[in-house]
C-alpha cells in the first residue's frame, strides 16, 4: 500500500503543522487533503487523537 500524496498548493495550518499529521490523517482516518486543509493545527491533531481513541 503507497502512501497518499498530499498535493502541494495547500497551505493550512494543519498542512503546516507537519507532514507527518497530514499523511496520518489520510491514510489512517481516511480523510482527504481538502478536508484537512481548512484545519487548525490542533484540530488536526485532535482528530488524529480522536481516531486513536476510538481503535
Amino acid at each position: 500500500m503507497g502512501s497518499a500524496a498530499v498535493p502541494r498548493r495547500l497551505a493550512s495550518t494543519a498542512f503546516r503543522s507537519g507532514p507527518d499529521v497530514v499523511e496520518k490523517l489520510v491514510r489512517l482516518v481516511g480523510l482527504t487533503p481538502e478536508e484537512i486543509e481548512p484545519m487548525t493545527k490542533a484540530q488536526a491533531i485532535g482528530r488524529l487523537n480522536q481516531f486513536r481513541a476510538e481503535q
